[in-house]
């Protein structure tokens, strides 16, 4: 008897790519960094923490103010670039954070990598998983999603290189990071191709080869 033959579903690499994304980018502004360079600056600028906690009020405003528009823009640019263009934009902003000396540098900074971490996750991610899904979508979902969580890991290996190289150089380090993590990543949430066979394939982790591929649809329910 001929065993047939397996392979690994299009649609479960963008699944994890969404995990690593998530992981990086949430991760570099909400999993802990960012409060290691509160303390960071309260020490070497002696700002207030009124100061520095108005700063973070504006980014949950920001935040709010951006939803719509990121799923405007993701509809119309498609997740894949949406995650390019985020990842960009929070490098940047880090680069900014690593040049700061005064309070307004660092709300511009803080600003700019809110904007990138906004355009470039959630959204994106969550609308690039459900192109490649009809079936086992909340499945697929829910993986990608558990980068938010995993973006905790972030935490304690900023906190190594501010203690021991300075916080500056821990900005430019997450730059650099998210640079080379979510750019490449990025390529691989790219929406199915409607006239490719791609597409047309069970969103299924397997798929045996001699499969007769159902009609072609949409990506969505």
């Amino acid at each position: 008897m001929i065993l047939p033959k397996f392979r690994i579903y299009r649609g479960w690499s963008t699944v994890y790519a969404g995990t690593a994304i998530l992981a990086v980018l949430v991760g570099s502004q909400t999993g802990g960094s960012i409060g290691h360079f509160f303390v960071a600056l309260l020490r070497e600028f002696g700002w207030s923490r009124t100061l520095l906690s108005g700063a973070f009020s504006l980014v949950r405003i920001e935040g709010s103010i951006l939803g719509p528009i990121e799923g405007i823009l993701t509809d119309k640019f498609g997740p894949h670039n949406m995650v390019l263009l985020g990842g960009i934009f929070a490098s940047i902003g880090f680069v900014l954070l690593a040049r700061v000396d005064n309070a307004m540098d660092f709300y511009i900074a803080l600003l700019a990598i809110t904007g990138g971490v906004g355009f470039g996750s959630v959204i994106p991610v969550t609308a690039a998983v459900n192109w490649w899904f009809d079936r086992d979508r909340s499945k697929a979902i829910s993986r990608a999603m558990a980068g938010v969580g995993m973006g905790a890991l972030w935490s304690p290996l900023i906190a190594v290189i501010l203690t021991n190289f300075g916080w500056r150089i821990a900005a430019y380090s997450i730059a650099i990071s998210l640079l080379l993590c979510v750019v490449p990543l990025s390529r691989l949430l790219r929406p199915p191709r409607f006239n490719s066979q791609e597409i047309t394939a069970p969103a299924t982790s397997e798929l045996p080869d001699d499969n007769t591929p159902p009609t072609e649809h949409s990506g969505q329910e």
